[in-house]
């Protein structure tokens, strides 16, 4: 059998942080079989423990913990632990550690911890997390403050574990741990839990409700159709395709899901709302859309959108769908953010014959 190995590595990243949803870290979805995941804990073996700011005095009981929060998660397999005295690359065993190296290799600038993926094929067979010794760690909650939490790290490093990758690497502006930057989060998120599902579906079936907006302007269509209680299993592709109604043309997914084009596909990993946004054929075109962007407490952000009429429009800026009182220009000016500013932006853009929404834009700061 041919068995490879890559490496998912977690970095720091001074200043700001550099849609859909979880990435996994291959194209095609690497798993553990069902069953344990037997993971060798000796930090406590290559770093002196001492009394940590959250009172554990105990490295190992901090990744212990970090792994208690994705078992909570998780229903096809659990971690499970041990302490053994081997490190070795490529022997079985999924051994987590303090080192100043990989193996012999170099972190590289700015790396907290690096864990290596080794496969077969699809299958997960081995996984070691080293955490980088010549850095500052401690355990504790809430803001990060440049001292490192072992345990958001393990958290994050223990969902290379299982599969995932950075989603904000690759193009998503989500609320994640399994970000590739540390933040202020500092357990999972829902996008976190999410990929978990996705990976090791539950046995559980959800609801996805499609809503057309405006009402009347469209239809949408779902393959495969829902069960007699209008629930699919956890872990279903479900394609919905949008068809709008004489006079009105498509413009957009929303909702749970912001994509563009008449089809979308959704895997089931939790109760979910579809929208399928549609306006009249005379409504104003948005030739401009928001951008989703990540930011830090206290920054500001510019949101932009640009609408194309043959008659004057109009724009009105929104937060969480709910209209922003005085906000009626083309530019958003966002100033001093707080975790309170993190949510959906988006723009009506209104004229005589109607109103076309831009699709909404996801801010997050500090990684809420």
């Amino acid at each position: 059998m041919n068995m490879t190995r890559a490496l998912a590595a977690f970095a720091l990243l001074a200043g700001c942080f550099v849609l859909h949803a979880y990435d996994f870290i291959t194209a095609r979805p690497i798993r553990w079989r069902p069953g344990d995941i037997p993971m060798d804990l000796q930090l406590d073996a290559t770093m002196p423990p001492r009394v940590l700011l959250d009172g554990k005095s105990s490295w190992n009981s901090v990744a212990d913990e970090a792994l208690a929060i994705w078992n909570a998660q998780l229903s096809q397999v659990q971690f499970t632990t041990f302490t053994g005295t081997t490190r070795r690359d490529g022997n079985d065993k999924n051994e987590v550690f303090f080192s100043s190296n990989v193996y012999g290799h170099g972190f590289g600038a700015s790396v907290l911890a690096i864990t290596t993926v080794w496969r077969i094929g699809p299958e997960r067979v081995e996984g070691d997390t080293i955490f980088n010794d010549t850095l500052d760690w401690d355990s504790y909650r809430g803001p990060f403050d440049f001292t490192l939490d072992l345990r958001r790290v393990a958290i994050h490093e223990f969902g290379h574990t299982l599969g995932l990758d950075h989603p904000d690497q690759a193009g998503q502006v989500m609320i994640a741990v399994m970000n590739s930057a540390i933040s202020d989060l500092d357990t999972l998120a829902q996008d976190d839990i999410h990929g978990g599902r996705a990976l090791y579906p539950p046995n559980a079936s959800y609801t996805l409700n499609v809503e057309i907006s405006p009402p009347g302007s469209g239809v949408v269509a779902a393959t495969p159709a829902p069960d007699v209680n209008g629930k699919y299993p956890a872990g279903s592709i479900v394609t919905f395709t949008a068809r709008p109604s004489r006079r009105n043309a498509f413009k957009f997914w929303s909702g749970d899901e912001i994509r563009s084009g008449r089809r979308l596909q959704v895997r089931v990993v939790d109760d979910a709302t579809i929208i399928a946004n549609f306006s009249t054929n005379g409504a104003p075109r948005i030739l401009l859309q928001p951008r989703s962007q990540f930011t830090s407490f206290a920054n500001s952000v510019v949101l932009r959108v640009r609408g194309a009429s043959a008659s004057p429009v109009s724009y009105q800026w929104q937060f969480n769908g709910a209209d922003l009182p005085g906000e009626t220009a083309p530019e958003l000016f966002l100033n001093f953010l707080t975790h309170a500013d993190s949510g959906l932006y988006s723009c009506r853009v209104t004229n005589t014959r109607g109103s076309t929404f831009s699709k909404p834009a996801r801010l997050v700061v500090d990684g809420y």
